[in-house]
């Protein structure tokens, strides 16, 4: 079985709209082009999959996070992987980005922000992506039940 992460990264501000960190894919093929979380393979360095997520989202975007920063959500899997037929279970998780934590593109893969109040008029994404952004966000809100969801000024 190949083992990937997916990861949602939110931004709470106080002056904009809550915002999702997303990445413009290259590869592989059918997802050329259209945006999704950021994440890959599970390699063998990684301890667990939050450990492979962390991993990911700095190669990816630049940011250090630690392991205790993401929420899992929920696990897809699915019979072969579009490739070598081998099964594929997906780990999805949701994190808040902090006031001093920034994204930036480090791979061939563009990163983006996108306001979630304007990511359907996008029409540019994974399909799978109207159902996993909600629940990476009712995730966090469920974390965060003590209304300690952290705002920044300086974000976005």
């Amino acid at each position: 079985m190949t083992a990937y992460t997916l990861g949602f990264a939110f931004i709470f501000t106080w002056n904009r709209p809550p915002a999702v960190v997303l990445i413009r894919k290259a590869k592989p093929q059918w997802q050329a082009g259209k945006l999704n979380g950021v994440g890959g393979r599970i390699e063998d360095r990684d301890d667990t999959c939050v450990d492979g997520m962390v991993r990911e989202f700095q190669e990816e975007t630049g940011c250090a996070t630690n392991p205790k920063d993401w929420v899992k959500f929920t696990e897809m899997r699915f019979a072969g992987d579009h490739g070598n037929g081998s099964d594929v279970i997906v780990h999805c998780f949701a994190t808040i980005l902090q006031g001093h934590q920034t994204v930036k593109t480090m791979t061939q893969e563009e990163v983006e922000i996108h306001y979630l109040s304007e990511l359907l008029k996008v029409n540019e994404f994974l399909p799978n992506l109207a159902w996993l952004i909600p629940m990476a966000h009712y995730a966090i809100f469920r974390e965060h039940e003590d209304n300690s969801i952290p705002h920044t000024l300086d974000h976005v």
